[in-house]
């Protein structure tokens, strides 16, 4: 199995603008999210998708630093610019979606997904299909071949928009599978950074990180110990796709 991971960012964000680079610990979150995949064993390539606006120039010095694959393409259209990557990025049958607002992404779910991916045969596989893990462990494996198809295809603006749409949509069209939780449904907890307030409780998480990985058991176990932190983004409302 040859995955080839694509990460989506930018600094545009309307609520927490710059937040993909915002640091915690000497390390901005797309660093801590590089080296969390760096431990997972189903991934064999990794690039980071921005676009070509002047606020994301930030985003391609900084993978440059790291000796980090990048790619620059369309802004609103995020479905063309990850098949557009894919003419720049050969290898691998597979893709994984991955986005930089999860900077504490558990390389262990990763390979979950990925073996489950394998193991059925499916055209897509997520966790998000039906959410039981944490928000921010968020991760899509879709063949090649079937997210090109999904370029040519989508018209919606929110399907081009969210990259995946298209695919998970067409049940009929496409064989989906859904991977759930084995340590139980945690879809409650959001280690996910879309707000200020979100970085802070991800910047609380960090700071007790015990080791490298962060895995979700030992998040479960901070947590159990500072239930307090869990009022930090308690009352942040996810957007919508639609």
């Amino acid at each position: 199995m040859s995955v080839l991971a694509l990460i989506q960012a930018r600094c545009g964000s309307s609520r927490l603008p710059g937040k993909v680079l915002k640091e915690v610990g000497g390390k901005s979150l797309l660093e801590h999210q590089l080296s969390q995949i760096s431990y997972c064993k189903s991934i064999s390539e990794i690039a980071v998708l921005t676009t070509n606006s002047p606020v994301d120039d930030s985003i391609e010095k900084f993978c440059q630093s790291k000796e980090v694959n990048v790619f620059r393409g369309d802004e609103e259209d995020v479905l063309k610019r990850f098949t557009d990557a894919l003419e720049t990025f050969r290898s691998g049958n597979t893709i994984v979606r991955l986005t930089a607002d999860c900077p504490l992404i558990d390389p262990v779910v990763i390979d979950l997904v990925a073996g489950e991916h394998l193991k059925v045969g499916a055209d897509y596989t997520s966790n998000t299909l039906e959410r039981t893990f944490p928000r921010g462990y968020d991760c899509e494996f879709v063949e090649r071949e079937i997210l090109m198809l999904a370029g040519a295809e989508a018209s919606e603006g929110f399907q081009r928009e969210h990259v995946t749409p298209y695919i998970y949509e067409n049940k009929e069209k496409f064989k989906l599978h859904s991977v759930r939780n084995p340590l139980g449904n945690h879809s409650d907890v959001r280690v996910t950074v879309d707000t200020e307030e979100d970085f802070l409780f991800v910047s609380e998480i960090i700071d007790r990180i015990a080791s490298s990985p962060l895995l979700q058991s030992e998040l479960l176990k901070i947590l159990d110990s500072n239930p307090e932190l869990v009022k930090i983004n308690s009352e942040v409302i996810q957007r919508a796709i639609r």
